[in-house]
């Protein structure tokens, strides 16, 4: 047996809510959507930087969130979230809502602005806000009942349909206020909660 098939086994006969799955740019990057690092060089090169100014840019590691603000303050960033809004869920999201609505996972973590997760839950026949609940605000994510048992998204960088929150969200973590506020939430996930493991 792979690797790959004893975490499925795991998960497919495990106990029902004892995972919570975090994922990132990577699942999206098969929907079309660009990774920050993609979309960073695709920003520097409309904006006309030098191969030099790029390559001092990408290797300073400048987080996406303060990338964003700063053009932000500068730009109308409204074309290029668009691209967040674009595309269609793939297997991965599938794969992924189908564990949610089984209950095999009671949380799915992102850090991802796009609704894909979310439309392939709705693809399967779920509803917002009464078979799954969707938690992208700051405040959202502080009050979660943690005990409730329902299944949950969690978009720890907000949500491209609330961008006035969104924006909010990337100016606070580019400033490193974010994650102080959140800090209860995310210790639920990665050391505090009932789960067993994050995937």
């Amino acid at each position: 047996m792979t690797k790959s098939d004893v975490l499925l086994d795991s998960l497919m006969t495990g106990e029902r809510n004892r995972w919570v799955v975090f994922v990132g740019a990577g699942i999206s990057a098969a929907s079309g959507i660009p990774t920050a690092n993609a979309l960073t060089e695709k920003i520097l090169a409309v904006l006309g930087t030098s191969c030099i100014e790029k390559q001092l840019i990408l290797d300073s590691h400048i987080p996406f969130e303060l990338l964003m603000e700063t053009l932000r303050e500068r730009l109308d960033l409204t074309g290029l979230l668009d691209v967040f809004d674009s595309c269609s869920p793939n297997a991965y999201h599938l794969f992924l809502a189908r564990l949610l609505a089984c209950n095999q996972i009671a949380t799915i973590v992102t850090t991802n602005f796009d609704t894909l997760i979310e439309q392939s839950l709705e693809g399967l026949g779920l509803q917002r806000d009464r078979d799954f609940f969707v938690h992208s605000r700051e405040t959202d994510i502080k009050s979660i009942d943690w005990g409730s048992g329902r299944r949950r998204v969690l978009k720890l960088h907000g949500c491209i349909t609330e961008r006035d929150n969104l924006y909010l969200t990337l100016s606070r973590v580019a400033g490193h206020v974010y994650f102080t506020a959140v800090n209860p939430a995310i210790r639920h996930i990665f050391a505090d909660g009932p789960h067993r493991n994050v995937l």
